[in-house]
């Protein structure tokens, strides 16, 4: 059976089947209820059936290709064969796709496990693409970037992709300023407050754009304001600690705040005042920073957000600065026999706790900022 004539069977598949074509040639076996595709790095071929290949037309996942799974939104397996789709990328080149990728396959091999890094097969396309693009501004999955691997039976293959992404980054892409990293082929909503499905999107912007000239207030120093800047740009957990700097470049300055305020207070009795200011550990500092440079409505409002988040249990808002700086210190470490208090990077997972002390961290780099540092 030609290939012609098998597109005439699945035609709604046919640029899909091209691409396989191409791929692979006569290496492939057709039959009219059948297609069976070469997979080179594992020396195997796997058979895709006429009602897998309907589910497919109707955009579904097909069901019961034997040695055959999805791993969830970010690539497949067939037996000890795995593909990821990764994004390859540079904070200089803001679009690259596999087809820019001009040293395929790169290939190398860690420990037992062979990876070859480049476009995307066509086999992944076939089995992805139905399913998950947009008929309007989501396709071409032809043109992503993929890691595949061959894993021996028994490893943990997120921890194979894992050391991959790593030699990927450290020492293929690391000379060019290019980084890779797991990609979801599901369809990211880019617009997710719905800014841009408004009627006149220029409204959006009305907050810049003020007539009259207020006058703000000017700073004592620009190094936290350089620290804040940064944060903004930066990503993931770069960004936490970029505003942690912020709050760590006042610390002191809060102390001297917080015992200026003290002396003014006739009820605090010099032993209390000897005690309050003798704070050396950073997480007393933390502490003393936040109650210096926070309102009573803002810790309120702050100690609402942290308790509603299940950040703390108690309402002490002492708490707040004792879970951030166990948070930081989670980031910051990563002694081995501390493993459990300790956030590891994990492409499969979300750090959902990262983005609330993002937040967090934010509003108290701003606060600080404004509190200590205006003249």
């Amino acid at each position: 059976m030609t290939i012609q004539e098998f597109i005439e069977e699945y035609y709604d598949l046919e640029s899909y089947l091209n691409l396989v074509h191409d791929e692979h040639g006569n290496k492939l076996r057709l039959e009219r209820n059948m297609i069976e595709i070469p997979i080179p790095l594992i020396g195997e071929r796997i058979k895709i059936h006429e009602s897998q290949l309907l589910e497919l037309i109707n955009g579904k996942e097909p069901n019961r290709i034997p040695s055959f799974k999805y791993i969830d939104t970010y690539g497949i397996r067939f037996k000890t064969y795995f593909e990821f789709c990764i994004s390859i990328q540079s904070d200089e080149y803001s679009w690259f796709e596999g087809d820019d990728w001009k040293t395929e396959p790169l290939k190398f091999k860690v420990g037992t496990t062979q990876f070859e890094v480049g476009s995307i097969s066509s086999l992944m396309v076939l089995l992805t693409e139905p399913i998950h693009r947009d008929s309007d501004y989501y396709y071409n999955f032809h043109e992503f970037a993929s890691l595949k691997m061959k894993v021996t039976s028994g490893l943990d293959f997120k921890n194979e992709f894992i050391k991959g992404v790593f030699y990927l980054n450290s020492y293929y892409l690391k000379p060019i300023a290019f980084y890779a990293q797991l990609k979801s082929f599901a369809l990211n909503n880019d617009d997710p407050l719905e800014l841009f499905s408004r009627d006149d999107p220029d409204s959006i912007f009305n907050v810049a754009k003020r007539k009259r000239n207020i006058k703000r207030k000017d700073f004592h120093r620009c190094e936290p304001l350089n620290l804040y800047n940064y944060a903004t740009s930066a990503m993931g957990e770069q960004r936490f600690l970029s505003y942690y700097r912020v709050l760590e470049f006042f610390m002191e300055q809060a102390l001297i705040e917080r015992a200026k305020c003290l002396r003014l207070d006739s009820s605090v009795s010099d032993e209390e005042l000897i005690k309050e200011l003798s704070v050396r550990q950073e997480e007393d500092q933390l502490i003393n920073l936040l109650k210096t440079v926070l309102t009573q409505p803002r810790k309120s409002r702050l100690l609402n957000y942290c308790l509603h988040k299940g950040i703390i249990t108690e309402r002490k808002f002492e708490k707040i600065g004792t879970e951030l700086y166990r948070f930081r210190n989670s980031i910051v470490h990563a002694k081995e026999k501390e493993l459990s208090n300790t956030n590891i990077p994990n492409p499969f997972e979300l750090n959902s706790k990262l983005y609330k002390w993002i937040y967090i961290t934010d509003e108290l780099a701003r606060e600080c900022i404004m509190r200590l540092n205006s003249k």
